[in-house]
């Protein structure tokens, strides 16, 4: 049967609900499909390691708990597996709400099923970027470079979505869609305060990402140039969270995280400098630079600016 060839690992990260009751009655009737693990909680992170520790599998997907597949696509996605040998699978995804109404569909304007090197990848993910829930990994390039995701934090997918991604060398697309991420939930991961308290854990990862780019090799020119770009963005949100979106954190921890950038090359302290805020010719990290004990001006008065001008272009793509 096409389902005995999925290996389902359900990590259980510390639930008091009943989410391990459930996950046993399913390895009980499955067996050979179904690995049930408790763990003690040890966040996003540890789950991943343990996962990754556990797999069989020729190829790996990430599902969150808060998130779902499409029941029928996956069929399809099962059998697309065995005819395919890339090391990136890219699917189109949604978003939902509680109530599994669609909210957004995001796909990639790449051709189905047939084998993309970075040459046509670059160019598209630099337009819409690249999430871990359109991602599926070949097992073995991940465990290539003895991956390890960081244990007792959130937000860590960001590093699942950049190390990894140092592997890939061909991708392939599965044109349906196959995950639901839930969203909108009060105390998720991304409910803007949760993420406010917790700006701390994005720091880590961004920590985390600048370390393993700089011990990266150099790859192909159009690997390195969405490597780089997805780098940069990466390393300039801490400084947008801090200077922009969020004004009331502690300046200080910014220097601190400024600081260690430096510390590990001074060349990206320029490329930060070219930074501009979106919409605007303004050098907002720069012009921070220059001081650093207050925000500039001009990014407290952005942030409403920016919101009026990104519904003045939703207007517009609705109206085209």
């Amino acid at each position: 049967m096409l389902f005995q060839r999925l290996e389902v690992l359900v990590i259980i990260d510390g639930a008091t609900d009943q989410s391990s009751a459930i996950a046993h009655s399913y390895q009980a009737r499955y067996p050979e499909v179904f690995i049930v693990v408790d763990k003690t909680n040890g966040n996003y992170g540890s789950c991943i390691n343990m996962g990754l520790d556990l797999a069989t599998g020729k190829y790996i997907k990430v599902l969150d708990a808060d998130d779902s597949f499409d029941t029928k696509s996956l069929e399809g996605y099962l059998k697309f597996l065995q005819s395919v040998d890339e090391d990136m699978i890219i699917s189109p995804f949604v978003t939902v709400d509680e109530h599994g109404r669609e909210l957004q569909r995001v796909s990639y304007d790449l051709p189905a099923e047939q084998s993309l090197t970075w040459k046509q990848l670059t160019p598209v993910f630099k337009k819409r970027s690249l999430q871990m829930h359109a991602v599926t990994y070949k097992t073995q390039n991940i465990r290539a470079i003895n991956y390890r995701q960081t244990e007792g934090i959130s937000y860590t997918d960001q590093e699942w979505i950049f190390t990894p991604l140092t592997t890939v060398n061909s991708a392939i697309t599965y044109p349906h869609v196959l995950y639901k991420y839930l969203v909108g939930r009060g105390g998720q991961t991304m409910n803007p305060e949760v993420f406010k308290r917790n700006i701390s854990h994005n720091e880590q990862c961004c920590r985390r990402i600048i370390k393993d780019y700089k011990a990266f090799a150099k790859f192909e020119r159009e690997k390195q140039e969405y490597i780089d770009y997805r780098f940069l963005g990466t390393i300039k949100a801490l400084y947008n969270w801090y200077l922009v979106r969020y004004t009331d954190l502690d300046i200080a921890q910014l220097v601190k995280y400024d600081d260690f950038v430096r510390s590990v090359d001074e060349k990206y302290i320029d490329l930060l400098d070219q930074q501009t805020l979106k919409y605007t010719h303004y050098h907002f990290i720069k012009r921070w630079h220059a001081d650093r004990t207050k925000r500039p001006k001009m990014c407290a008065l952005y942030y409403v600016y920016a919101k009026i001008m990104d519904k003045l272009n939703n207007v517009i793509c609705r109206i085209n």
